[in-house]
C-alpha cells in the first residue's frame, strides 16, 4: 500500500536534516591532494647546507597532528642541540606532510635536520640529507660542518602544543555526542511513527 505524500515528508526531512549535519564533518574528513615525491636531495653536506634555511641538531620532545592549510601536517618540537644555519633558539618547531615526503619523526630521538622556509614556518621533508643524528650520513656532515652553535635564545614552545589539545579534543568529543543524540532522537521518531 503506498503511503500518502504528507507521510513520507518526515522522513525526507530528517535525512536532509542529517545530511545537513554530516556534510560539515565530511568536509573536515577528506583526504588531503596527493603529491609526489621528489627525491633529489644534494649529493654533499655543504650543497645541502648552502640550499637549507636551517640546519641544526635536535632531539624530538613532541610531535602533535595539526592541520595547516588544508592539509595534514606533523607539528614537531625538537629541542636544538647544535645550529650550523637559521636556528638561535633552544627550540625549534619543524612540520612534516602527511604525504609520502613525511618525515619519519620518532619521540625522544635526535636528527641532523636541514629544513626547508615555507613562510615562516620550518618544513622537514624525507627527501633531503636529512637524517637520524646517529646515521652514518648525518655523523659524516656534522664532522664537515665542525662543531656548530649552541642556541642562545631560551624558549619552551610546549605550551603552543598544549593550548589547542584541550580544545580539539572536547570539541571533537561534544560534535560526536550531539551526533549521536541527533541520530538517536531521529531513529526514536520513526520507530515511534511506525507503530
Amino acid at each position: 500500500m503506498r503511503q500518502a505524500p504528507s507521510e513520507r515528508r518526515p522522513l525526507t526531512w530528517s535525512a536532509m536534516a542529517m545530511l545537513l549535519l554530516l556534510l560539515p564533518v565530511l568536509l573536515l574528513l577528506r583526504p588531503a591532494a596527493a603529491h609526489a615525491c621528489e627525491c633529489g636531495y644534494p649529493p654533499d653536506a655543504q650543497e645541502a647546507l648552502d640550499e637549507a634555511s636551517a640546519v641544526f641538531k635536535g632531539r624530538v620532545i613532541d610531535i602533535a597532528k595539526q592541520p595547516r592549510r588544508d592539509e595534514g601536517y606533523d607539528a614537531v618540537i625538537l629541542e636544538v642541540e647544535r645550529a650550523w644555519k637559521g636556528v638561535e633558539t633552544t627550540q625549534v618547531i619543524v612540520y612534516t606532510a602527511w604525504t609520502n615526503c613525511r618525515f619519519p619523526f620518532q619521540d625522544d630521538m635526535s636528527y641532523l635536520l636541514y629544513a626547508a622556509k615555507d613562510g615562516d614556518n620550518l618544513v622537514v621533508r624525507d627527501c633531503s640529507r636529512s637524517a637520524a643524528a646517529e646515521s652514518p650520513r648525518a655523523m659524516e656532515d656534522i664532522a664537515a660542518f665542525g662543531e656548530g652553535q649552541t642556541p642562545t635564545i631560551e624558549v619552551d614552545l610546549r605550551s603552543r602544543f598544549s593550548q589547542w589539545q584541550p580544545i580539539l579534543t572536547w570539541g571533537s568529543a561534544i560534535g560526536g555526542l550531539l551526533l549521536v543524540l541527533l541520530g538517536g532522537w531521529m531513529l526514536v521518531r520513526r520507530l515511534a511513527r511506525l507503530r
